[in-house]
């Protein structure tokens, strides 16, 4: 029987928290999925941990490949999907028992919709931090939910989506780009889409720590220019999009340049801000961005140091 949704997990030096993601994707109340753990070349025993739960859950399949990063992994995994729609989950990351069958109900409820959004948890160290409040509730047409991704709304990650199977006919990550990698995946989606649905309930727990990618400030630096100018580039043809686009390229740009002010980069700081001075006055100016959010980011770029710690 076709599964109704194929969840990919790329998997790599995951043994501490496999267990947990695994086993929350197979006690959903939604039992009809398939669960594809892509083995990214892992030196540890996760490899084995994915053969484990294969052996003892047909609904388990897992495939393992040499170490080609995280874009390849996921694309592994779109490549022997089956399911009417896919889901993403990090290794390290774990979901609520419902969390396929709130998002296809969600789905079912809005008939224009291809792709829903769910709320989140944030789990770093004690800390813990629910980010479902910025989600609104309803439909996003595709130029809605495309800046509401660059804008923190239903951000830019795939883990908390829920996409139409078909979207990915010809849609792949880009394995030449290591950073906001899925956010360009889910923007290539949701333009392609009829439109987001956004539940903004906690059914995903993200988990932060030593070993995440985030904190990398040397990949940040090389790979997000890339990154943007290909966001920039599907953002042209709709001032919404593309004023949201030259915003979020804007904020980001000079976020990584105050981080690398305090590893002691100088340098790489400054061609950064170099690199966003052209943008800057449409950013500032963009009748479509909300005059409050215009006001803080004119304080951060005059002032990068009033950047909240909590975003270095």
């Amino acid at each position: 029987m076709r599964p109704a949704v194929s969840v990919i997990v790329p998997v790599y030096r995951a043994e501490r928290f496999l267990a947990q993601c695994v086993e929350s994707v197979l006690a959903q109340s939604r039992s009809d999925l398939e669960l594809l753990l892509i083995d990214d070349g892992s030196p540890d025993g996760s490899g084995s941990l994915c053969d484990g739960y294969a052996r003892l859950d047909a609904r388990v399949r897992v495939i393992h490949q040499q170490n080609a990063g995280v874009s390849a992994a996921r694309n592994a995994g779109l490549e022997r999907a089956a399911g009417d729609y896919i889901a993403f989950v990090d290794a390290d990351d774990w979901v609520e028992p419902d969390w396929l069958e709130s998002m296809l109900a969600a789905l079912d409820g809005e008939p224009g919709a291809d792709i829903c959004a769910c709320g989140h948890l944030r789990h770093e160290d004690e800390r813990t931090e629910d980010r479902s409040a910025r989600l609104c509730t309803g439909f996003l047409s595709p130029d809605e939910a495309f800046c509401s991704a660059l804008r923190g709304g239903i951000d830019g990650y795939c883990w908390n989506k829920l996409f139409y199977a078909p979207l990915f006919k010809e849609l792949r990550f880009d394995p030449a780009i290591s950073v906001l990698e899925d956010l360009l995946l889910c923007q290539r989606a949701i333009l392609q889409s009829r439109g987001v649905v956004c539940l903004p309930r906690p059914l995903y727990h993200y988990r932060i720590h030593g070993l995440s990618a985030l904190h990398q400030l040397d990949k940040r630096l090389s790979s997000e220019p890339a990154a943007w100018a290909e966001l920039l580039r599907l953002a042209s043809g709709s001032t919404l999009r593309e004023d949201s686009a030259v915003f979020g390229f804007v904020q980001q740009t000079n976020l990584n340049a105050r981080r690398a002010d305090l590893a002691g980069k100088r340098e790489e700081a400054a061609q950064l801000r170099a690199s966003l001075r052209p943008c800057v006055r449409r950013a500032l100016t963009a009748g479509t961005i909300p005059a409050l959010e215009r006001g803080k980011l004119a304080l951060k770029l005059a002032f990068p140091a009033l950047i909240s710690e909590r975003y270095l």
